[in-house]
């Protein structure tokens, strides 16, 4: 959300639909073979010291992606299919690609300084998150003070190409707990908070000057099942347990989810019916299941097909083909108040079956190492996607497994070559109809293949001091949320009341 604040974007999406606008992209023009874009930079643009951005900074920043494995964690996947970037004087860049690429006019890249990020040679070094660094942007907002854990301040962009925010700062406080942050709005000690529960939506709704927003959000939270982690080269990593490399397996533990229950006890009532991985916010790509298609819960034809993949009752415990008893790690986040209700939930449900559980709550830092690394056998996790379902359809292609660093992009370690298949047919397919159908199909083979059980699409809850600002605006227009946006319209927008 900061990167988004704070640099602008070759075509931020619209605040009204989410279709790319021009943003520091003039225009976007590809050939008649589609192999190459002409991009004409907008005029008149600076950064925040002064220096211009021209056509070198655009041609640098992803030039950085495609020869820095650091720098390609989180955007890889726009560059794999590009021959070249090159910069033609201060104002024309030219990008040529392998195969036609159909997500050109939506590259969720911020678009960074060359002449201060040159200094950066090891993307590891500390000296990139240092405010010397990233206090020089071009978006609305500019990082002014950093303090881990603690709080980050922006400052309004006074030389922003759209014109000066009406607010002057932003502090993104950080609070050990949701609870704190509520109280601290309800104390007028914060005007704006997100990811709120749904017991705190009741408590704030009913507070003078708190006003609250149900915004549908780009969001979709699953429990992901350790089917074999591989990395990168598809060698072994992890410890997953072997018994969920068997797609019967899967297929049943999908049965043994209740995500009418999980919406109700988790959510209450606040979430959408889950179907593919691009979610219903985005209803061009979004692709539900046939009722034929579609997992429904009953844990008696999940012991079932339990029982006819070998994994047998015996007692109040099954057990597999080896004998051994069936039990499986269950991780999730500690603070996160859906991931512990979740887990709580499905603990439930698969010991009804006869399976263990060993419930495991760890703290961010902790969980994650433990998520990148494939050492657990399911976890409790989320993703957001962005409007070009590229980017969500590249994190479970092979592409996206982790490398010998030991870190991921992957949300499902999944590695099917007919899903990348699929993947790389969705990316050249140019006609904005044929392509959607491609991305639907994606989606229908990842459902089958069970690398994860979608539990829900959440309803975005924020709250805000309405006697103290207004006008935020949401996206998409109307439904969407304030933060955690596909841009920053929700705090540019904003403005002291009066």
């Amino acid at each position: 959300m900061i990167g988004r604040l704070c640099w602008e974007f070759l075509t931020p999406p619209s605040p009204v639909d989410f279709k790319p606008t021009s943003g520091v992209a003039e225009s976007l023009t590809p050939s008649e073979d589609k192999l190459t874009w002409k991009c004409v930079i907008r005029q008149g643009l600076t950064w925040s010291d002064g220096t211009p951005l021209t056509a070198r900074d655009v041609a640098f920043t992803f030039a950085k992606i495609m020869s820095d494995e650091v720098a390609a964690e989180a955007n890889g996947s726009y560059v794999e299919n590009f021959v070249s970037v090159e910069a033609e004087g201060d104002d024309t860049v030219w990008f040529r690609t392998k195969a036609p690429q159909a997500s050109m006019t939506a590259l969720d890249v911020p678009i960074v300084p060359e002449h201060v990020w040159r200094e950066v040679e090891d993307m590891d070094d500390p000296l990139g998150e240092s405010v010397e660094i990233v206090g020089v942007g071009s978006g609305p907002f500019l990082v002014a003070e950093h303090r881990k854990d603690d709080v980050t301040v922006l400052k309004a962009n006074p030389g922003y190409w759209r014109g000066r925010a009406a607010i002057d700062e932003i502090h993104l406080i950080f609070f050990a707990s949701a609870d704190d942050a509520v109280d601290a709005l309800c104390a007028g000690e914060v005007d704006v908070v997100n990811r709120v529960t749904f017991t705190q939506h009741r408590k704030l709704s009913a507070t003078d000057g708190v006003t609250v927003v149900e915004a549908d959000s780009r969001r979709y939270n699953h429990l992901m099942l350790n089917l074999g982690a591989l990395n990168r080269d598809r060698q072994p990593i992890g410890d997953g347990h072997p018994a969920l490399r068997d797609i019967r397996v899967r297929k049943a533990l999908a049965k043994a989810i209740d995500v009418e229950a999980i919406r109700d006890g988790v959510y209450g009532g606040f979430s959408r019916p889950p179907g593919g991985i691009v979610p219903a916010i985005f209803p061009d790509y979004h692709w539900e299941p046939s009722e034929e298609q579609r997992y429904r819960f009953d844990l008696t034809r999940a012991g079932e097909e339990l029982d006819a993949a070998g994994y047998r009752l015996r007692g109040d415990r099954r057990t597999g083909p080896d004998g051994d008893p069936l039990r499986f790690r269950l991780l999730w986040r500690l603070g996160t108040d859906y991931h512990e209700r979740a887990a709580g939930h499905i603990g439930g449900w698969l010991g009804e079956l006869g399976i263990g559980i060993e419930s495991i709550g760890l703290p961010d830092d902790d969980y994650e190492e433990e998520y990148n690394s494939g050492r657990f056998d399911l976890t409790v996790a989320g993703w957001g996607s962005s409007p070009d379902p590229d980017w969500i359809l590249a994190r479970q292609t092979s592409k996206s497994l982790p490398s010998d660093r030991d870190t991921t992009v992957s949300a499902s370690f999944l590695a099917d070559d007919e899903f990348d298949v699929l993947y790389e047919r969705q990316l050249a397919e140019m006609d904005p109809a044929a392509r959607a159908e491609i991305v639907k199909q994606a989606q229908a083979r990842y459902y089958d293949l069970v690398p994860t059980i979608l539990l829900a699409y959440p309803v975005a809850l924020e709250a805000y001091r309405s006697d103290r600002f207004t006008g935020f605006t949401r996206q998409p227009e109307g439904t969407g949320p304030i933060m955690e946006q596909a841009g920053y319209w929700g705090f540019y927008t904003s403005r002291p009341v009066g």
